[in-house]
């Protein structure tokens, strides 16, 4: 079973995605503030990221991507970025291996997710 770590401030949300993901047999984990990621990401790798780019706190999601690609221990790790806003591709080019503008349909999440594990 493919692991996936999820990055969210919005318990709702977190409550929705885990119920779409757990039901298709992924085993998820969830982060709801940035300064936990690089511990956790020690202590258990996960096969996806999927990160929220509006959080709480000084970072944006894009930002903590462009950290994460950045470091060698975890670059190859894929990352699907979600938001509210719509973001250019130039902006995605050093970061995120894919987005995703919410709301979103399951069926549209589950799909690029699928493609970013090559599942």
């Amino acid at each position: 079973m493919k692991k996936i770590l999820l990055i969210e401030d919005d318990s709702s949300l977190i409550e929705l995605t885990l119920h779409i993901l757990q039901k298709r047999g992924f085993i998820i984990e969830t982060l709801n503030q940035t300064d936990q990621l690089f511990d956790q990401l020690k202590k258990n790798k996960p096969d996806l990221i999927i990160l929220d780019n509006l959080l709480e706190g000084k970072i944006t999601g894009l930002e903590l991507a462009v950290q994460i690609k950045t470091n060698p221990s975890y670059f190859s790790i894929p990352i699907l970025l979600t938001s509210g806003q719509s973001l250019d591709d130039s902006s995605l080019k050093n970061g995120p291996d894919d987005y995703l503008k919410k709301p979103f349909e399951p069926e549209v999440f589950i799909q690029k997710i699928n493609a970013l594990l090559e599942v």
